[in-house]
């Protein structure tokens, strides 16, 4: 290079270095975390777990408490209407469905076959109220989702991933491209094998399953930071999911799909390009 041409390069490296400076400075606080990414309602539900539910052992020992002071109490424990998340599928409405057939089976008959009227003593129908609020009680301890192991609240999450993202439920948003066929007799192309339940190997399904994973380590390691094996299994997590989300922007030609996914996944093209340092 001549003298003058590399000079003239000085001279302008010189003059857009302040300007590329701001400019980087302005853009590094709206970055999003490659780890965390930024809130969403996503992330958000992802993290959203409830809190475990007490033993009813422990909060009422008192043994020698009249019935309806021991039934006032037992009241107390059983959650009200927002369950929030819940185990093995329910739905909070299933759950209240079940609770209430319950009640109307297990509840003591007021007549009998022939119609006639049954006395049942106030003791009798005191009893029954209390088995039917400890049976409730369980039913919610059982199914809540707070009360289950790590590997539970996992699968749970697994679910909501496939839910959010699976293209059983997307391809009604963003449909699929249809490309003009280059055969001869395009009647003669062969057609896409029907999908069967649920979609579990997308890109984004698989992103977003890895997000949920990503957000639990990543977790983990703020309390353990000297735990070297699970920060190398947060790396490749990570770096895997950039190559997903990197296939997927090619794959869609960053269309409104991709552009879907990474809203509610929290990231932007940059959390996906450079390259992560931990």
């Amino acid at each position: 290079m001549a003298p003058w041409a590399a000079e003239r390069a000085r001279l302008k490296k010189l003059k857009v270095q302040p300007r590329a400076q701001r400019l980087g400075e302005e853009r590094e606080p709206k970055a999003a975390d490659p780890v965390w990414g930024k809130p969403t309602p996503f992330n958000e539900a992802l993290d959203r777990i409830p809190k475990p539910l007490s033993s009813i052992d422990t909060l009422i020992q008192e043994k020698h408490v009249p019935g309806k002071t021991r039934m006032e109490m037992m009241a107390g424990v059983t959650p009200g209407e927002d369950l929030g998340r819940l185990n093995h599928a329910l739905s909070p409405g299933e759950v209240h469905v079940f609770i209430q057939n319950s009640r109307l089976i297990t509840q003591p008959p007021e007549r009998d076959e022939h119609g006639v009227h049954l006395g049942v003593p106030p003791e009798d129908r005191a009893k029954w109220e209390m088995k039917h609020i400890q049976a409730m009680a369980a039913i919610h301890r059982i199914v809540s989702l707070g009360n289950e192991s790590s590997k539970d609240k996992t699968r749970a999450n697994k679910q909501l991933c496939i839910e959010t993202f699976g293209r059983h439920n997307t391809d009604k948003l963003f449909p699929q491209p249809r490309y003009p066929s280059n055969a001869t007799h395009p009647e003669q192309a062969l057609k896409k094998t029907p999908r069967v339940g649920a979609d579990t190997g997308s890109s984004e399904v698989q992103a977003g399953i890895l997000t949920a994973k990503i957000r639990v380590l990543a977790k983990h390691m703020e309390t353990n930071k000297k735990d070297k094996m699970n920060r190398r299994n947060l790396r490749m997590m990570c770096h895997r999911r950039q190559k997903l989300l990197k296939y997927l922007k090619r794959k869609e030609r960053g269309g409104e799909r991709y552009r879907s996914v990474m809203t509610a996944l929290g990231l932007d093209d940059a959390a996906i390009e450079r390259e992560l340092a931990m």
